[in-house]
């Protein structure tokens, strides 16, 4: 949560102000497209596990070694809340390795507030958090609120 921040965030405004006309909650239209990924750990069997909230949604396997696997997939979530707890809400990228003990290869996370949209190269952490050199997940992310 405080990944490119000085160290301090916010409450969201919901949690920050008590005012007597509530914030209406709002639909949203979520789509993760996951595309491709870049400069990997060399690894085999290679699947892209997706989480928003408790809803978690998983890519093909891609077999066979490589260093830059190509899933062409798109996953689409419907949300509803307050627009100012969109920054409570989690967007979990995963790369697994489903046959090795350590079964998570690579992650991003960021909350759906701070969550970059259209077409990105998001940098990738190991599971303590470490960053990788190099090594992206290439996306396009969409929030788009549903009338």
């Amino acid at each position: 949560m405080f990944v490119d921040t000085n160290g301090y965030v916010l409450k969201p405004l919901a949690l920050r102000h008590k005012t007597l006309s509530p914030e209406k909650r709002q639909k949203y239209a979520i789509s993760v497209s996951i595309i491709s990924a870049q400069r990997l750990p060399l690894s085999s069997d290679l699947r892209v596990e997706v989480t928003l909230g408790e809803k978690t949604r998983t890519t093909k396997s891609i077999e066979g070694c490589t260093l830059s696997p190509t899933w062409n997939e798109t996953f689409t979530y419907e949300l509803e809340c307050l627009p100012s707890m969109l920054d409570l809400t989690f967007l979990h990228i995963e790369i697994k390795h489903p046959k090795s003990k350590q079964s998570m290869l690579a992650q991003w996370v960021r909350t759906l507030g701070v969550a970059p949209r259209g077409f990105r190269y998001l940098p990738l952490y190991d599971a303590l958090f470490s960053k990788y050199v190099f090594a992206t997940i290439f996306v396009k992310l969409t929030i788009d609120p549903i009338a």
